[in-house]
């Protein structure tokens, strides 16, 4: 259940990842964040991973719910669909260190050249 090393081939985010970047913008690691928030955000940082098959200009709640039990499992999130969401330690360290200058509220992935996978 530990990190997982860094590499260099990967350049798109896996779903556990979106939404580890997600609850890391809108403050995760200080309160508990609603599930469709961090839908709407994991969509514009993941672009296509969470929307419909047929209808893509809908966010699909149930790959983003997937996408927290798996981060749940590995200990990376605490919470629930009704309780909402926040950022264990591991999670919160390694969402620090996957994303660019700027200020929180604002997605700051770098996909130009990620250097770091750990999900």
């Amino acid at each position: 259940m530990g990190l997982m090393p860094i590499r260099n081939d990967l350049p798109t985010l896996s779903n556990s990842e979106a939404v580890i970047l997600s609850l890391y913008d809108l403050g995760a690691d200080q309160v508990r964040i609603d599930t469709e928030d961090i839908a709407v955000l994991a969509a514009k940082i993941a672009p296509g991973q969470f929307q419909w098959r047929k209808y893509p200009e809908y966010i699909d709640l149930e790959t983003v719910r997937l996408a927290l039990k798996d981060a749940k499992s590995r200990r990376l999130v605490t919470g629930s669909m009704k309780n909402g969401w926040v950022l264990t330690p591991t999670a919160l360290q390694w969402a620090k260190g996957n994303v660019g200058a700027g200020s929180k509220g604002k997605a700051r992935v770098n996909r130009g050249n990620e250097k770091r996978r750990v999900f």
